[in-house]
């Protein structure tokens, strides 16, 4: 995965996937689906829960999720990412035309690109916040 690797050796930076259908995706099911995709990254979470919690904490960030019975496999989802900083908060972008950006399409090339310009962003953000606490310090 592009993030993964781009990203992965930041002490900050996460990865989180969030299960649609708590009832079949056990943590167990998570834990076989991890080995089966030879996943060996102890930085990228897959969450399961409660489904209220769970859907929840998708709409949250601007996604959704639902039961659908003419949806494939039952449910009715988004294949968006969102950018979440340390303290919580949903990352945005304007677009060329001042539009507020909020989540990435993780089918599209152009948004995973997007997505990582703002990771950098962000990173920048905190190291410039690092460098200034540590001349503070002194």
């Amino acid at each position: 995965m592009k993030l993964r690797d781009r990203f992965g050796h930041y002490q900050d930076f996460e990865l989180v996937s969030i299960t649609v259908d708590p009832n079949r995706d056990t943590p167990e099911v998570l834990k076989e689906y991890v080995q089966h995709r030879r996943i060996d990254d102890p930085k990228w979470h897959f969450l399961t829960g409660q489904r209220d919690s769970l859907y929840t904490a998708a709409y949250k960030y601007l996604s959704s999720a639902m039961e659908d019975s003419l949806a494939p496999g039952g449910f009715l989802h988004t294949e968006y990412f969102v950018l979440v900083d340390k303290e919580g908060f949903l990352r945005s972008r304007a677009d060329d035309n001042g539009n507020i950006i909020g989540v990435y399409d993780g089918t599209e090339a152009q948004h995973i690109r997007d997505m990582i310009d703002d990771i950098k962003v962000l990173i920048a953000e905190y190291n410039l916040e690092l460098k200034k606490n540590n001349k503070d310090e002194r």
